[in-house]
């Protein structure tokens, strides 16, 4: 067998394995937990935020910072919590 034929027939699969995925990424969801006051400046920050991170939806729940503390400290999941007052945040924190 011609040797570049036979080190072509070996080297596909390790270029094949290297080569960039046509699969698109799970979709992912970031939850944000924010004082109703800032509703209208998140909103916006969440649209910028899926246009340049396709595959990411940002979902939102806003109400009074005690309230979204309390549903965080019962379990809720949240990966940002924008507190209105600082109080709120140090006593999550604690």
């Amino acid at each position: 067998m011609n040797k570049f034929l036979l080190t072509l027939l070996c080297l596909t699969p390790l270029l094949s394995a290297c080569g960039v995925s046509t699969v698109d990424p799970a979709p992912q969801t970031l939850t944000v937990f924010a004082a109703a006051s800032l509703t209208g400046a998140f909103d916006e920050i969440g649209r910028n935020f899926e246009a340049a991170n396709p595959g990411v939806e940002v979902r939102f729940n806003f109400g009074g910072s005690h309230t979204l503390r309390a549903q965080i400290e019962h379990g809720a999941r949240a990966d940002v919590f924008a507190s209105a007052n600082a109080e709120e945040m140090e006593a999550l924190v604690q």
